[in-house]
């Protein structure tokens, strides 16, 4: 009887590349001096035009000029910032500024950018109107608005007046007085540069959100049509699911730029009246340009860098987090459900606390004026929704589709696309 044996399997030889590699190989790469040379004029250009500034503005900052003659200082341009109230009042009026600019584009943005999606005739049209405020300089539209402002000879107040609402808003306590001067009155200086600002961005976010809503499987829609969903159904779990991270990558731009504008506030009030509209690059302008402190505006624009730092470091995690596939809920997997439900109230309810501690005499007039755009737009899409269903023949899918809250609807909001199919 014979017997088989078997050969062992011949070893596999090592791997003799790696015991070849130098040091500087094995740890940036086999290639890297050929890497090397394609980022080396990138990391140049950087370096002159990023990195050399700020260390510049740096050195700046802890000197003063005494005459002609330049004299370090250490820290005292930062420890003045300390107590020096304009500087206090530049950083608010930035972070009002930002805040009331940014909730209302979004929500215009937003609504714009829904009409345009839902629009079958005259599109281009209107998407050319609202495209306009984006085309127009700083320049040109600084000084329209500034004569549009004017107490006597503008065309807000003459048309208020005539169609009866600027009495209405005095009545109400919107505005003090009329006719209301919107740019020299403290009160009202604020506000009106934030609507200026808010549509000149109002093109920004709807090209973004409309590009965002294009992007979202019409499928669904269909599917939560036959479900029994309502608008603000469909809206709640698809629309704005399916915006989110659009949202937060434009709203974050949107932000460092509202955060560091000059040239919109400066060329409408110059910071006027007072202090009421000044923001923090306007300080740190007076500081450096008007006062020839160079140093301490450099100060101030530094303080404020680690604010920038954060949205840029939040931008690109962001942006790299929609980039890669499955990472979009890394961040949500470590809350709990109640703690996701929760959280947008929280952070709701700590926004509007802050803003009405900073700014009590804008907050409740953004409030109002907010509403009146949402519930307007709310009922305009109930009825265009309305009509473009009964024109699609939904009724008949509605009256086979199960009742709204049933076991379909929940499986349907909570699965994925994949699955609704």
């Amino acid at each position: 009887m014979t017997v088989l044996r078997e050969r062992p399997a011949p070893a596999r030889p090592a791997p003799s590349g790696s015991s070849s590699l130098t040091a500087s190989q094995r740890r940036f790469g086999r290639d890297w001096r050929l890497a090397a040379v394609f980022i080396g004029p990138t990391l140049l250009l950087v370096a002159a035009l990023i990195l050399f500034p700020i260390v510049s503005s740096i050195f700046t900052s802890t000197t003063e000029r005494h005459g002609a003659e330049t004299v370090f200082v250490g820290l005292d341009n930062y420890t003045a910032l300390l107590g020096d109230t304009v500087f206090h009042k530049g950083v608010l009026n930035s972070f009002v500024f930002t805040a009331y600019a940014e909730i209302f584009k979004v929500t215009l943005g937003l609504i714009a950018a829904l009409m345009l999606h839902h629009m079958r005739r005259g599109r281009a049209i209107i998407a050319g109107v609202i495209l306009l405020p984006w085309v127009v300089p700083t320049v040109v539209t600084a000084f329209t608005w500034r004569s549009l402002f004017d107490p006597i000879f503008g065309s807000v107040n003459v048309l208020l007046t005539d169609s009866g609402i600027g009495p209405a808003l005095a009545a109400v306590g919107l505005v003090d007085r009329w006719p209301a001067e919107w740019l020299s009155d403290p009160a009202l200086a604020m506000p009106a540069v934030i609507l200026v600002n808010v549509w000149k961005g109002i093109p920004f976010f709807t090209v973004t959100f409309l590009a965002g809503l294009k992007a979202i499987d019409s499928g669904l829609y269909e599917a939560a049509i036959v479900d029994g969903a309502s608008p603000w159904q469909r809206f709640k779990h698809i629309t704005l699911p399916g915006l989110r991270h659009v949202m937060i990558v434009t709203v974050l731009l949107s932000s460092i730029w509202t955060f560091n504008n000059f040239d919109l506030i400066w060329l409408m009030t110059q910071g006027g009246p007072g202090d009421a509209t000044a923001p923090y690059v306007m300080v740190a302008y007076s500081k450096a340009i008007q006062q020839l402190q160079l140093g301490a505006g450099a100060a101030v624009t530094l303080v404020m860098l680690p604010i920038i730092g954060i949205l840029v470091v939040i931008l690109v995690r962001m942006m790299r987090r929609s980039d890669l596939p499955g990472t979009g809920d890394l961040g949500r997997r470590r809350l709990t459900p109640a703690q996701r439900r929760a959280m947008p109230w929280v952070i709701v309810a700590a926004s509007v606390l802050v803003l009405v501690w900073a700014s009590p005499h804008i907050v409740w007039k953004a409030a109002l004026v907010l509403g009146v755009f949402v519930v307007l737009a709310a009922a305009v899409g109930r009825v265009v929704s309305t009509l473009a269903a009964r024109a699609a023949g939904w009724p008949h899918a509605w009256s086979a589709a199960p009742a709204r809250g049933s076991r379909s609807w929940v499986c349907w909001a909570s699965c994925s696309p994949r699955s609704t199919g």
